[in-house]
């Protein structure tokens, strides 16, 4: 059993994510705070407007499914810090930088522990964990495939 803060916070925290997610559903990014880096990272243009920072993403790619052992397997290809701004997917991570625009994203994907972003042909994924002491993943989900919708 929790007492009654823990209880109380547990309940607001709860209480803000799905709010939120119903702004987001309903178009209202208005809460959010977009923000131009200065300078921006590699591969970011400076009109680029940031909505989601995350640390620890990795950008990982699925193995061909040439065996009965490999269906699940996948090779970290790199990670970092992952930016999601008006207009693509930034990766600055330890071996290089990546970026994909919005309209690569072919499937955005959360549950209780990850959310994924696949892009591209090859169905490359970023993939991060549920941090929901700051943002859901169903939240987060959401925000990307709105921004996803209005690119495409």
């Amino acid at each position: 059993w929790y007492d009654a803060d823990e209880a109380m916070e547990i309940s607001r925290k709860g209480f803000v994510q799905r709010f939120r997610i119903d702004q987001v559903q309903h178009g209202d990014l208005g809460w959010m705070r977009p923000v131009a880096l200065e300078p921006p990272p590699p591969l970011m243009a400076p009109s680029e407007k940031v909505y989601l920072a995350v640390d620890n993403v990795s950008l990982q790619q699925p193995a061909q499914n040439s065996g009965f052992l490999s269906l699940n397997e996948v090779t970290v290809l790199d990670s970092g810090t992952f930016y999601v701004t008006s207009s693509r997917l930034h990766l600055i991570g330890g071996r290089r930088d990546w970026a994909n625009r919005l309209n690569e994203i072919r499937d955005i994907e959360h549950d209780q522990t990850h959310w994924r972003i696949y892009v591209g042909a090859s169905r490359q994924c970023y993939s991060g964990l549920n941090d929901p002491d700051h943002l859901d993943a169903q939240l987060f989900a959401a925000i990307v495939k709105f921004l996803w919708k209005e690119e495409v």
